[in-house]
């Protein structure tokens, strides 16, 4: 008997492994949590930088409210530029959301 014969029988002889559904599950969930906690991660250096952008504006805030309350008569007119600001934000993450998908791929 050749050698690939030997092995031919050897592997013939033996039945392909049984999947584990229970391990597969854990492993499936170990790997999202891990992926979950990266992300989290990855997103403290940006809060810490929002608050500490907040904490730093903080002084403005009443020259904001007072500047608010002077242009009260003048917020129909700034509806129009308010719209075209929301639409084109919304449409800019849109696109963030786009590019990171053909990123992955």
């Amino acid at each position: 008997m050749t050698p690939e014969q030997k092995m031919a029988a050897l592997f013939a002889a033996e039945a392909p492994p049984a999947r584990d559904f229970a391990f597969e599950a854990r492993m499936v969930q170990r790997i999202a949590t891990r992926r979950f906690r990266a992300r989290i991660a990855a997103m403290v250096p940006l809060a810490v930088a929002a608050a500490a952008g907040l904490w730093g504006l903080q002084p403005l805030w009443p020259e904001a409210a007072r500047m608010l309350e002077q242009a009260g008569s003048a917020t129909p007119d700034l509806l129009p530029v308010l719209a075209v600001v929301g639409v084109t934000g919304a449409t800019a993450l849109w696109l963030i959301q786009i590019l990171r998908r053909y990123r992955r791929a």
